[in-house]
């Protein structure tokens, strides 16, 4: 009877091993969630710094192009031959003081790693608006440029290509895609009647039919005001960009190619080639500039194009008015004034 009262005691003691249980299993439930949250911190102060490093590295990218493009600019100002080779290949070559002689170390572990310089890249690239943009076009081997091709799309990318022929008043224009205007001319002639009689002038009308590329002669205008109107193919699977023509026929080493969007702004794309369809290098047209900023191990890297040639600021027209042109016509000698426009008093 004795022995049965003692072994009952032992296993009514044993009945605080299942608290201990239960606060070993909280103090691990507890640990492993310090453990997330100090893991999460961590990461969120990484990603943090990560941010912070991508971001000097961009402005660092950004210094790079900016360096170069100043280098450049002053090259071309005092008539240098700082962009008589290509950069393409070395990281440094254009970096180096026997180049550019640039500091691409900004401190703090930041700086411009890479510097690539292509002053004769095989595209013209860029956005075509009311202002017309100036792009030569010549091989940077002198060689003969037979065809260029124009591709261009809507800025923002938008793919309504059904576009009438006629040219509507502005707030009429149904389609999404503008309409590229184009006056190509070659500039190795000798005199404004040589250049009034080799100018072509059309205007590309974008269109869903049709075949991949729109192929058009180069017919010389002579000088006369009857500019063409060409349907262009454009769909989702041309490339660069939507719409493209190419313009057959050339003759001669240089050429002057204005464009100019009507009815909204355009990216747009101008490639030169040659006899053998080839794309040529273009020669004053743009630099490519390709840098690499580096902030610590975090790496940015971007590409600016800059024109080589500026802006020419060529007026669109001789005048513009929303309302009737006056025009009066005074006789030499005579003191007599005539009008040519009935719509015009002469006093």
């Amino acid at each position: 009877m004795k022995i049965n009262q003692k072994h009952n005691t032992l296993r009514t003691n044993q009945n605080g091993l299942a608290s201990i249980v239960v606060t070993m299993i909280i103090m691990i439930v507890i640990t492993l969630i310090v453990l997330a949250a100090a893991r999460l911190s961590r990461r969120e102060q990484q990603q943090s710094l990560d941010r912070q490093l991508s971001t000097q590295a961009f402005y660092a990218a950004e210094s790079g192009v900016n360096d170069a493009s100043k280098a450049i600019e002053s090259d071309l100002a005092s008539g240098g031959t700082l962009l008589d080779a290509d950069y393409t290949t070395d990281c440094q070559e254009f970096i180096s003081p026997a180049v550019a002689a640039l500091n691409p170390d900004l401190g703090a572990s930041v700086k411009y790693s890479c510097l690539l310089v292509d002053p004769t890249p095989t595209t013209w690239e860029g956005n075509a608006s009311e202002t017309s943009r100036i792009i030569p076009i010549q091989d940077k081997n002198g060689l003969p440029v037979t065809s260029v091709e124009i591709s261009w799309q809507d800025k923002d990318g938008r793919s309504n290509f059904g576009c009438p022929l006629t040219f509507p008043a502005a707030t009429s224009w149904g389609c999404e895609t503008p309409i590229l205007r184009f006056d190509i001319v070659p500039t190795t002639v000798a005199n404004r009647n040589a250049l009034n009689a080799s100018q072509m002038t059309g205007f590309l009308i974008p269109s869903s039919a049709g075949a991949t590329v729109s192929n058009i002669s180069y017919a010389a205008s002579g000088g006369v005001a009857v500019p063409l109107k060409q349907t262009v193919t454009c769909n989702l699977g041309n490339s660069p960009k939507f719409c493209r023509a190419r313009i057959t026929g050339l003759i001669g080493t240089k050429h002057s190619l204005r464009i100019k969007s009507i009815y909204g702004s355009s990216a747009v794309t101008v490639s030169g080639h040659n006899v053998s369809g080839d794309k040529i290098e273009l020669v004053g047209a743009q630099v490519v500039i390709d840098s690499t900023g580096k902030a610590n191990d975090i790496l940015r890297r971007i590409q600016v194009r800059r024109s080589l040639s500026g802006e020419i600021n060529l007026p669109e027209f001789a005048i513009e008015s929303s309302n009737n042109i006056c025009k009066q016509l005074e006789v030499n000698g005579s003191g007599t004034t005539t009008s040519v426009n009935p719509e015009c008093p002469l006093n």
